[in-house]
């Protein structure tokens, strides 16, 4: 039997399975066909894969690959964090490592909703800095390979006189 188009997907809190559910030519009626895991991307017509996903904190000032999970010393990173601050007002930026980065500031969207068809659709910018990194920021980046990530900050924590950041991402 061969699936029309998906009709349904379902996820619920980060981490959850997603569960499709598609509907067969010629019926009214909806088949389960697959549970995947949560690090797998669901997208009608698309041909997205997952590539990574990753949840670390970073201490101060570090430069981030979002292909490989690796706080590299600039060859191959694709964002810099600065939590260089002297005050628990003055929050860490995150930046495009090189201009073959880009960014898009989402605030405060639903993380989990953020699906790779919308990273694809997005407008990038190679000169836009996230300032302010709080709890529950979201943004987007095309990376320098191509691929294109969803980040979310988890965790922010002022030991004087840096900020450290906890990230959570998924690489297309």
């Amino acid at each position: 039997m061969k699936a029309a188009a998906i009709t349904a997907a379902t996820t619920a809190a980060a981490g959850a399975a997603v569960t499709a559910v598609v509907a067969s030519k010629g019926q009214n009626a909806a088949h389960l066909i697959q549970s995947f895991g949560p690090a797998h991307a669901l997208v009608s017509g698309s041909t997205c894969t997952t590539l990574y996903t990753g949840s670390t904190s970073f201490y101060q000032f570090a430069y981030i690959d979002l292909e490989s999970n690796s706080g590299l010393a600039g060859a191959g990173a694709d964002l810099i964090f600065n939590g260089e601050g002297t005050t628990s007002s003055q929050l860490p930026f995150i930046a495009a490592y090189s201009s073959s980065v880009g960014l898009n500031d989402l605030g405060n969207y639903y993380y989990p909703a953020l699906s790779c068809a919308t990273l694809q659709s997005l407008s990038y910018s190679t000169s836009t800095q996230i300032n302010n990194l709080q709890v529950g920021r979201v943004f987007a980046v095309k990376t320098r390979d191509g691929d294109y990530a969803k980040c979310q900050v988890t965790a922010v924590t002022f030991v004087n006189p840096y900020f450290d950041i906890t990230l959570e991402w998924e690489t297309y």
